[in-house]
């Protein structure tokens, strides 16, 4: 039985007051912080770690699957990053994007100019941002009839306990952790089970051959497990992939560990396991030597990567049939070209992909009603959280689309914010009206 104590009543500070507060600063989250205030709104962005960026920056992805090329968030971060030398002109990613459309505008990025890029759009729009801080509770309004209205998410760090205070907020924690603590209905991995998929610790490493490694980057052709089994080393992840960043600076992708994402205990485990596997592989693949002498691991990223947290309910639910139909919408905010893409849900199961990737899906669009949370009023939904099934999050769960529903919330709050209403009154005339503020929004 486990045992629980009682948590004495308390005063909690009002920190500040703001049109749209944004918990989450990773892809989906800086992109709605940067629409809301480009739209006009008083913005606060809260994030935990301690950069903003979330899996492109402290998880260290460095690509950007799916990204859309109307999308004016997208378009800012490659100009910035080209200006820096930290969008990668590798040729071999090239070779993807005429076999898949998903890959036709992705790209591969330094992650720590991502981290500068973030901090000074930010600042350069005046939007209050706070890092270090958890969201841990939401408060209601009591008179919003049946207490569907948060009135403030309060938050946790070394500051101790505050409370922010907005007409509308946006949940962008990939977890859902905002709309969980505001009761909001959600489930979690495969129905039935429960089962999620695995989480991946991403790592950068240098090697001084860098010509040598070129054949088994990603797209090149060669292959990358092959030439991890003739070394006799079998990663947890079946297929293997490396990223050039640099010249000489390489990411790699090799790991599959399981646990639950709203799950600390399990998402500590899975860390720690990770971590191992990357030092203990970069060891022996360094003793064989030759393409691999010299090779040096440069960091292992600050959070593993979720694919997997709670699904919100919201107002329209985005499903698999969605997109074997490749279904357009009325309300369509853009239109998702990544395939069906369930890692081993099991470790049993096999060592890279479910058996269900073998669903042939179409290019499909999420509608705006899927970031419109359906058991809280001005709640709104951005990134992996937002309502879908399973399936169909295996899809829309990449940071290109994370990015699109970022903005596309960010949009629909200001619009809320300023006409004094909730998201669903928002007519879609005057979430594009909000949202021509933004050159090239959808």
């Amino acid at each position: 039985m486990t045992s629980v104590i009682t948590e004495p009543s308390r005063e909690t500070p009002v920190i500040r007051e703001a049109d749209v507060v944004v918990c989450g600063g990773g892809p989906a989250g800086i992109s709605a912080t940067m629409a809301a205030a480009d739209a006009g709104a008083n913005t606060v962005l809260l994030e935990v770690a301690g950069c903003l960026g979330g899996i492109w920056t402290a998880g260290l992805l460095t690509y950007i699957l799916d990204p859309k090329p109307e999308s004016p968030v997208t378009a800012l971060l490659i100009s910035e990053l080209e200006k820096r030398g930290a969008k990668s002109e590798n040729r071999r990613l090239e070779n993807l994007k005429d076999k898949f459309a998903w890959a036709k505008n992705s790209f591969i990025y330094d992650p720590e100019a991502m981290k500068l890029i973030l901090e000074q759009q930010c600042v350069a729009r005046g939007i209050h941002v706070q890092l270090h801080t958890r969201v841990c509770a939401v408060s209601k309004l009591p008179e919003s009839g049946g207490g569907r209205r948060i009135a403030s998410v309060l938050t946790e760090s070394v500051s101790g306990r505050q409370a922010w205070k907005a007409k509308v907020f946006i949940d962008a924690t990939g977890n859902g952790d905002v709309a969980a603590e505001a009761g909001c209905r959600f489930e979690l991995g495969r129905p039935g089970s429960g089962e999620t998929q695995p989480m991946t610790l991403m790592f950068l490493f240098t090697t001084p051959h860098p010509d040598l490694l070129a054949p088994f980057v990603w797209g090149e052709g060669a292959s990358l497990r092959e030439e991890l089994k003739s070394r006799g080393i079998r990663t947890t992840y079946g297929a293997p992939i490396l990223f050039e960043i640099q010249r000489g600076l390489f990411a790699f992708m090799m790991n599959h560990h399981y646990g639950t994402g709203i799950d600390a205990a399990e998402g500590t485990r899975a860390t720690f396991a990770a971590r191992q596997e990357i030092h203990d592989t970069m060891d022996a693949l360094r003793s064989h030597g030759g393409i691999w002498e010299g090779s040096r691991i440069v960091a292992t990223a600050e959070q593993i990567g979720i694919r997997e947290g709670r699904r919100i309910k919201g107002l329209y639910e985005v499903t698999v049939d969605d997109l074997i139909a490749g279904r357009r919408q009325s309300d369509g905010i853009c239109q998702v070209s990544f395939p069906v893409d369930v890692h081993s849900i099991r470790k049993e199961a096999g060592e890279a992909f479910d058996p269900e990737n073998k669903i042939r899906s179409q290019a499909y669009d999420i509608p705006l009603r899927s970031l419109v949370a359906a058991d809280a009023d001005n709640l709104l939904l951005a990134g992996r959280c937002i309502s879908g099934d399973f399936l169909a999050h295996s899809s829309y769960r990449v940071t290109g689309n994370a990015v699109a529903t970022g903005e596309a919330a960010g949009c629909l709050a200001a619009a809320a914010a300023a006409d004094g209403t909730i998201p669903a009154n928002i007519s879609w005339e005057l979430f594009r009206k909000t949202a021509e503020r933004l050159s090239g929004c959808p």
